[in-house]
């Protein structure tokens, strides 16, 4: 038998058993409540965004100041001034109303259905799964100013409640609650303009379709102006918002949006490679759960999110290609299922697609930032909308298919299936994030503990981004804006030499990942004063985009001369199977290297092995110093040398080309550089490199 919206009947012979429709509806709370797990279970936080400091500063001049000056609209204003005036100075609460409109967001993804299609409750779970489980989704939800997810869950709002009509095959009705969410969203985020104009360039579409099939008589002005009424109601809305900001936030952003001049100047390549390059790192974001920490057990979560949303890219093709091809056989008036499909598609595909060639030449002009899900991200949820459509419509034709067959007990099977999936990798994600909220939380810990340590005679904070809770440095700290135009390196070597008179002592510096980055080839600043005055790191720790050392500095007598060199060498391979390679590169304890390159070629070519970027680095008594663009190592502790072994040099398989290690390395040498190689009975004698004496070191 079948329902009148197309879902079978479930079997008699499931009696007292949960129906299919009952397992759909399991899948879609289990996944609704792992993305809530997601979102509040890490929502208090320990550091503030640069955005939320500048509130809670501006915050400080009173209510009508406020206003005035901070450059963001009115509502993300009021909002954070209401939560200051009723919480006082929480980040949770802060956060709270960026967290309940992810919860929404997840809430309405979970409920929107459509006639026609079968109660696709695994459908809507993975679709909520799909968003719940992003890296960015997840960042927006915990993320007080501005407001992010409360402009998603506006977007979210504007697409569904069009999407219905669309699907249908007519105009949307421009209701008083729809004209409002126009009206409201750029005030939310000025670049949701772009979203209006992609709704309108699809019903522009729709207009002209109906205008070549039916002829002019069909085709009013007037339905042309009901076309445009998104793009032009928000361009006018967006007019007003402008109007009513300070200008020096949009200065700002002008001069921040050089994205093509930069990289042009670089020489990665002309507009083609750069438009690539930004398109692959979209695609990438959507494929991203939230990285864990090294040595986290559940590391492979990342990665399985990543296949189940190509599994769903994949499905929501095979749906849309299935739903085509019975369309051209029997004609969409025959099949309005199908026709829906393909319509819903089209207009969330010619949303996307809009708004990506738009910003894509606005970059080109430097008009625009190089595109990723931080700019537009209030298209998160329209590939979960189709993905939805696309797997319950799948759901039809497999519940067809089983009743052709007799075959009904597949329907709760197939569904029970969906409900594991959904429970594993929710569960797996929730899991992941309760495990990176206990590392982070360790590593907070050992950052403060460094900090406030007594025997840190003075703290440096050379980060212009500390925005702890709860977390003040101690008094003896000095705090140095890089924005604020001061010497900061001056400072800190004036603090360095003056403890060197007085006969050494101990210091700690905090750094972020502005600092680390390198100024010019080499080492990165931070490894040079480590370097320069031979401080001897004694702790590290490392949270977000911080990193905090303790280190000694030694009296002027204690320190020794220094060796630095560069060495150059390309090193033979055997042909056989190599486990893995290791770097020792210096006897020397405690000695700053600099890998300028490192790259392993084989029969299939050269290619080079990441250092700084490599997450699964394995080393001993070794300090990674920078970010993953440039970075410098310091080798060996108080008692004994380091090495490291990159990940990208194990498990190589056996090579009958000839195979080699070119390598360029700058630092305080020995009289050699061990190269160790494991072929499957441990590391044996090294391979021995000798530095050049005439290649002196930057």
């Amino acid at each position: 038998m079948k329902r009148a919206d197309g879902d079978p009947t479930p079997p008699d012979s499931v009696a007292g058993r949960p129906t299919p429709g009952a397992l759909g509806t399991m899948a879609v709370i289990a996944a609704v409540f792992f993305g809530l797990v997601l979102i509040f279970g890490r929502l208090g936080g320990d550091r503030l965004n640069g955005d939320e400091h500048n509130a809670i500063v501006f915050l400080k001049d009173g209510l009508w100041e406020y206003i005035k000056t901070f450059h963001y609209s009115d509502i993300i204003k009021l909002q954070f001034w209401l939560s200051h005036a009723l919480f006082g100075n929480d980040f949770f609460w802060y956060r709270m109303p960026a967290a309940l409109a992810a919860g929404a967001t997840l809430l309405w993804l979970a409920l929107y259905r459509m006639e026609g299609f079968a109660r696709g409750g695994v459908g809507r779970a993975a679709a909520v799964l799909l968003v719940a489980g992003n890296a960015a989704f997840l960042g927006f939800a915990r993320w007080g100013m501005p407001i992010y997810t409360e402009t998603i869950l506006a977007c979210s709002l504007l697409m569904g409640v069009v999407l219905r009509d669309v699907m249908r095959g007519r105009m949307p009705r421009w209701t008083a609650f729809r004209l409002l969410l126009i009206v409201l969203l750029p005030w939310l985020y000025p670049a949701t303009v772009l979203l209006l104009g992609g709704i309108t360039a699809y019903l522009l579409l729709f207009v002209a379709v109906r205008w070549w099939r039916e002829g002019r008589a069909a085709t009013t002005v007037k339905a042309w102006l009901y076309a445009l009424t998104p793009l032009l109601l928000g361009a006018v809305s967006a007019a007003l918002y402008r109007l009513s900001v300070p200008d020096a936030h949009w200065n700002r952003a002008r001069i921040r949006h050089k994205a093509f001049k930069a990289w042009v100047e670089n020489g990665e390549g002309g507009a083609g490679a750069f438009v690539w390059d930004s398109m692959a790192k979209v695609g990438g974001e959507f494929l991203r759960a939230p990285v864990l920490a090294d040595g986290a057990k559940l590391a492979w979560v990342p990665q399985a999110y990543a296949w189940f949303v190509l599994a769903l890219a994949a499905s929501t093709l095979v749906a849309i290609a299935l739903a085509a091809r019975r369309v051209l056989r029997k004609g969409h008036a025959a099949l309005p299922r199908e026709a829906g499909l393909l319509r819903g598609a089209a207009f969330l595909a010619t949303i996307v697609l809009s708004i990506l060639a738009v910003t894509n030449v606005a970059a080109l002009l430097d008009a625009f930032p190089k595109i990723s899900l931080r700019h537009l991200f209030f298209v998160i949820t329209a590939p979960a909308l189709l993905v939805s459509l696309a797997l319950a419509y799948l759901g039809v034709l497999c519940a067809q298919a089983a009743r052709r067959a007799e075959a009904d007990w597949t329907i709760p099977a197939s569904r029970a299936l969906g409900l594991a999936a959904i429970v594993a990798l929710g569960g797996a994600l929730a899991l992941a994030a309760v495990e990176q909220r206990k590392l982070e939380a360790r590593k907070y810990q050992e950052m403060l503990s460094i900090l406030h340590s007594p025997a840190n005679g003075i703290v440096f904070s050379w980060a212009p981004g500390f925005y702890f809770a709860n977390a003040t440095l101690p008094a003896s700290a000095q705090f140095f804006g890089m924005d604020r135009g001061e010497n900061i390196p001056g400072a800190l070597e004036k603090a360095i030499r003056q403890r060197q008179a007085a006969g050494g002592g101990r210091m700690a510096i905090l750094t972020g990942d502005a600092v680390s980055a390198a100024t010019g080839a080499g080492e990165t600043p931070l490894a040079r004063f480590v370097h320069r005055f031979d401080l001897k790191i004694e702790r590290q720790a490392e949270y977000g985009g911080y990193e905090v050392l303790s280190a000694r500095i030694p009296g002027r007598q204690e320190r020794g001369a220094e060796d630095v060199r560069t060495i150059s060498a390309a090193v033979d391979l055997p042909d056989g199977p190599i486990a893995s390679i290791r770097l020792d590169p210096t006897p020397f304890l405690q000695s700053p290297v600099t890998i300028d390159e490192l790259t392993y070629v084989d029969g299939k070519g050269s290619r080079a092995v990441d250092v700084c970027g490599d997450r699964a680095l394995a080393s001993m008594r070794t300090i990674r110093l920078g970010n993953r663009e440039k970075c410098t190592f310091v080798f060996g502790d108080q008692a004994n040398s380091g090495w490291i072994g990159p990940s990208a040099l194990k498990n190589l398989g056996a090579d009958p080309a000839r195979r080699r290690l070119q390598l360029r390395m700058t630092g305080e040498f020995g009289d050699e550089v061990l190269i160790y190689l494991d072929t499957g009975k441990g590391y044996g004698s090294p391979i021995r490199v000798r530095p050049t004496p005439s290649a002196p070191g930057g």
